[in-house]
């Protein structure tokens, strides 16, 4: 997961430009919760909070933040986190005009904060882990089905193909761009 690694290297730059390791902080926040969404793409492995932080005290309630300050504030801009202001400056009165400049001041909250980085990467690493033993436990259950197979119908598969993904496939369900589909048989609990 990319997300660990913007956390990381926040604290590389932490000599850096702020807008650096904001902009390092919103990348791994969008990617973090990119992992939960419920599209058409991740249809048969769609990560669980509730089941990911089970054991976590308070951790859907970190989780729920972190999900509303991504969907609400950096991705779709809904809340009052990012305002802007527009004010008039009035002269003294002695002018013929009243008034001297209007001013507009645009006005947000930090987004990277100690206790926020903590608990975004606390949130990553408890998800890195559930995928890892995910990962394990499907690759012996696939292991496990291949070989109760004969060698030569093993042999008589397709290879196996990988096609990266080009700029062309951007606007592409991943079962329309040529890429193999995702197995419906072992799915992640």
């Amino acid at each position: 997961m990319r997300g660990n690694q913007y956390l990381e290297d926040i604290n590389v730059l932490l000599d850096g430009p702020d807008t650096a390791r904001e902009g390092l902080y919103v990348a791994a926040l969008t990617r973090c919760f990119k992992c939960f969404g419920k599209n058409e793409s991740r249809r048969a492995y769609q990560l669980d909070a509730s089941v990911i932080l089970a054991n976590e005290p308070n951790g859907m309630t970190v989780y729920e933040e972190l999900r509303l300050e991504r969907n609400k504030h950096v991705v779709h801009d809904e809340n009052s986190a990012l305002q802007a202001y527009v004010g008039a400056v009035l002269n003294d009165g002695t002018h013929p005009y009243k008034v001297e400049k209007v001013l507009a001041l645009a006005v947000g909250v930090e987004l990277l904060q100690p206790r926020s980085w903590q608990n975004l990467k606390h949130l990553v690493l408890s998800t890195l882990t559930f995928v890892d033993k995910e990962i394990d436990r499907l690759c012996h259950e696939i292991t496990a089905d291949l070989e109760a197979e004969s060698y030569a119908t093993l042999m008589a598969r397709a290879p196996m193909r990988l096609k990266p993904a080009l700029t062309a496939d951007a606007g592409r369900r991943r079962d329309q761009s040529g890429l193999p589909p995702v197995s419906r048989t072992h799915r992640m609990t």
